[in-house]
């Protein structure tokens, strides 16, 4: 308790600190309550099976061994043509 001066009369007043205890007391009444709800397994699970299957649709098209594989497909063709033409060349 505290006292102020104000003029020649005393004032007494007390200050009250709210707790965290009584804020949640007072907070609990003004506050709408909404319930918080969070994912159902199943809905992860569906989730994650979408995803697994997106993941495997790029793996097969952007195959890089696939795509090295190629590359050296055609060097091979490309060396095969020019050491057909050579050989025809020299017979």
């Amino acid at each position: 308790m505290e006292k102020k001066k104000r003029g020649s009369a005393l004032i007494k007043f007390s200050v009250t600190i709210p707790t965290r205890k009584m804020h949640s007391i007072f907070m609990r009444d003004k506050l709408p309550t909404v319930q918080i709800r969070g994912f159902t397994l199943i809905e992860l699970l569906v989730v994650i099976a979408i995803l697994a299957v997106l993941a495997t649709a790029v793996v097969l098209v952007l195959n890089p061994a696939e795509l090295i594989k190629q590359g050296r497909d055609s060097t091979r063709i490309s060396d095969l043509a020019a050491l057909n033409s050579a050989i025809a060349l020299w017979v």
